[in-house]
């Protein structure tokens, strides 16, 4: 993502670069008096306000795409931010879950073994 919004950023200002160059030439020409204005320089001037037209288009582009791309990954954050809660809320629910229920062999077979067992006494320690 960090390498796309560089590359947005390095087309902008080539982008912006290429305005400031059009609008100049185009100053320029029209700073010249009409009546010294030849054919060649009417054609140039139409040129120039269509490349003036799509560089800022162009721009206008740029700055949508830049916009979607955080829009989008604002969104993917938040997603990505439920599932880790959602996750996290398993794991919890799970460990409550073991900690009630869970069945231990060893713990009872040590339980049994530590309770005298009526088999095993003798007969006088009955009464």
């Amino acid at each position: 993502e960090y390498m796309g919004e560089l590359i947005y950023i390095f087309k902008q200002q080539n982008l912006e670069q290429r305005q400031a160059d059009v609008e100049y030439e185009l100053r320029c020409l029209l700073n010249k008096p009409d009546k010294d204005w030849t054919d060649d320089d009417r054609i140039r001037e139409k040129v120039l306000m269509e490349e003036l037209v799509t560089i800022i288009e162009q721009r206008n582009a740029i700055v949508n795409s830049l916009d979607e791309d955080r829009q989008r990954e604002e969104e993917e954050d938040k997603m990505l931010e439920a599932m880790i809660k959602k996750k996290e809320f398993r794991k919890d629910s799970e460990a409550d879950s073991k900690k009630k229920g869970k069945f231990k062999p060893m713990k009872v077979l040590k339980l049994l073994g530590n309770k005298p067992d009526s088999k095993n006494r003798s007969p006088k320690e009955k009464s």
